[in-house]
């Protein structure tokens, strides 16, 4: 890949002032236009200077752009942070919980710009355009929306190159594994366990969307959605039986991984039902962790990428690496 030239212009009051380019006053008076997930258009005056990202997946990708936040959600420790850029982004202050944040603390920051995760409510939402600050929603679970959040960022800080460039890197890897994978993939059933329930994972998911880019057929491909906008399903265990997957993976939200193998192994032992199902019988059953999969890996999009492949495939890929 030929090398990126230094950038000619550096996000105001949101970058590395270490990089060369223009003043940051001049950078300042560009006016520019973003288009979030949802087709919501957002039109500046001025580069952003205080802005507060809502997930920790926008979070990553904003610093590996080069970015500073003004505040950021609660972290939970099941985030995969760059060690570049953790110490960094732990000192931000916080504002709650992903799915829970405090609109008063999201205020008190001041932000000029509040960038979020489709999980977050249509009344945070409302609340932060009626106070007059503009918010970003992005969608961040399949692959294509990782590469389309770069390029979104990007163009709030003024870094277009380097998101460029990222992309291409992420692209480049995430293609070197899935070159590796063979055709006739595997059947796939994938859990979601929650300290209340259990549920099954469609395509449109974080886990699901990269099954299908590592040609796995994920058994729930068909199912009906919880709700219209949901990418769980409700889950039967007589439907997985009648399918028998070759491999049951499951992904969580829960306080820790250890956490969630409880609950999976309590739900398999307990269910009769479940000795029905070859995969359980055999135990080819894989936890895959919440750094990659209850959030996406954002930069480290390719290692989540390459622990699922290893995962099913370490006679090919090895051991599954660890986050």
């Amino acid at each position: 890949m030929a090398a990126i030239l230094a950038m000619t212009m550096v996000g105001c009051g949101t970058s590395d002032p270490s990089k060369g380019g223009e003043s940051r006053a001049e950078e300042a008076k560009t006016s520019f236009s973003v288009t979030d997930s949802f087709g919501h258009k957002v039109d500046f005056k001025t580069r952003p200077q205080r802005v507060c990202l809502l997930s920790a997946t926008l979070l990553s990708i904003w610093y590996d752009l080069g970015g500073t936040a003004a505040c950021t959600p609660s972290l939970t420790g099941n985030e995969k942070l760059q060690p570049a850029h953790a110490a960094a982004i732990k000192k931000v202050p916080k504002v709650g919980m992903i799915y829970a944040v405090n609109l008063e603390r999201i205020l008190a920051t001041n932000p000029d710009l509040v960038i979020a995760p489709g999980a977050v409510s249509q009344n945070v939402t409302d609340k932060l355009s009626s106070q007059g600050i503009p918010v970003l929603n992005i969608k961040t679970r399949s692959l294509d929306e990782v590469l389309q959040t770069y390029q979104t960022l990007g163009k709030v800080l003024s870094h277009t190159k380097e998101a460029k460039k990222r992309s291409s890197q992420i692209s480049a890897q995430v293609k070197s594994t899935v070159n590796k994978m063979p055709a006739d993939g595997k059947r796939v059933a994938i859990l979601f366990a929650t300290a209340t329930s259990i549920s099954l994972k469609l395509n449109n998911s974080i886990a699901g969307s990269m099954a299908k880019l590592l040609k796995l057929k994920n058994i729930a491909s068909s199912a009906i959605p919880d709700d219209p906008n949901a990418e769980t399903a409700t889950l039967s265990v007589e439907k997985i039986t009648q399918q028998q997957p070759d491999i049951i993976m499951v992904t969580s939200m829960v306080q820790n991984n250890a956490l969630a193998r409880q609950i999976v192994n309590r739900e398999l032992t307990s269910n009769p039902a479940w000795q029905a199902v070859d995969a359980v019988r055999k135990k080819k059953i894989i936890y895959l962790p919440q750094q990659y999969f209850l959030f996406n890996g954002g930069p480290n999009y390719p290692d989540s990428v390459a622990y699922m492949a290893a995962s099913v495939h370490p006679e090919i890929f090895g051991k599954p690496i660890e986050p």
